[in-house]
C-alpha cells in the first residue's frame, strides 16, 4: 500500500504527463530482465491509494505471468478494472 499512498500523495502536485514508473524482476530465467509498468498523472489524479495499490498489484501479477511483456502504461487490464 505505500507505494499506492506514494503516487497518491505526488499526483496532486505533478502534472498530467507525468509519469510514476515502477519495476518488476520479469518471470524469466536470468535476473537481468526487468519489466517495467507505469501510470500517467492523468490516470492517477484523482484516484485513492487503495485503488492505485490494487491497479500495482494487477500490473505484479501480468507481469509475473507472462515473461515476454517488457513494458506497461496505464495498462487497461488495470486501470479499467
Amino acid at each position: 500500500m505505500a507505494a499506492g499512498q506514494y503516487f497518491e500523495w505526488f499526483s496532486s502536485c505533478a502534472d498530467d504527463d507525468t509519469l510514476f514508473m515502477n519495476t518488476e524482476r520479469a518471470n524469466r530465467t536470468s535476473v537481468s530482465y526487468w519489466s517495467y509498468y507505469a501510470f500517467s498523472n492523468r490516470v492517477l489524479k484523482m484516484h485513492d491509494a487503495a485503488t492505485i495499490t490494487h491497479w500495482i498489484d494487477i500490473e505484479i501479477k501480468n507481469l509475473k505471468i507472462d515473461p515476454e511483456t517488457r513494458a506497461l502504461l496505464n495498462d487497461p487490464a488495470a486501470v479499467d478494472h
